[in-house]
């Protein structure tokens, strides 16, 4: 599905009942154009998650994610990037729960993968969000801060 109908989709369950019940359960909102991977949109504290269901790779977003078109393609980019990276697998779960400094390689990791296939309109739009909001995280344990992960994208993305 292309990344406009997911946006559609997207806008559709939110427009209805659905918004206004928040459900438990996770709603299919098609596949990340740039992954294939499927996505689904449920409550999601993290905003955006990585994980496997029922032995396959899915993302799932939170409602919050939807406010903007280029953020939404950055997420959905980033989040392919853990997973194409091997970030999900059980060995990249153990090494980024195990080794202090392993959240924020990942993360960093994650946002280069982004920043190189979603275009560097989506990239510049990342790393300037990243660098005057402080960024997803920011401050977290492990997390690296928002002018990191700007400088990554930049990097990554070609735009300065």
């Amino acid at each position: 599905m292309k990344f406009k109908s997911l946006c559609a989709a997207s806008a559709l369950l939110l427009s209805g009942s659905v918004m206004a019940s928040k459900p438990a359960l996770a709603q299919p909102a098609g596949y990340a154009p740039m992954c294939g991977i499927q996505v689904f949109l449920a409550p999601n504290p993290q905003g955006a998650s990585a994980t496997i269901l029922n032995g396959l790779p899915v993302i799932v977003v939170d409602y919050s994610q939807l406010s903007n078109q280029a953020w939404m393609q950055f997420v959905l980019a980033h989040e392919c990037g853990h997973h194409m990276s091997g970030h999900v697998t059980p060995q990249g779960y153990w090494f980024r729960t195990t080794q202090y400094w392993a959240t924020a390689a990942q993360e960093l990791e994650a946002d280069c993968w982004a920043a190189r296939v979603a275009g560097p309109q989506v990239a510049a739009f990342a790393a300037q969000y990243f660098e005057y909001s402080q960024g997803h995280h920011s401050g977290a344990p492990g997390y690296p801060s928002g002018v990191q992960r700007a400088q990554a994208i930049r990097q990554c993305g070609g735009v300065w």
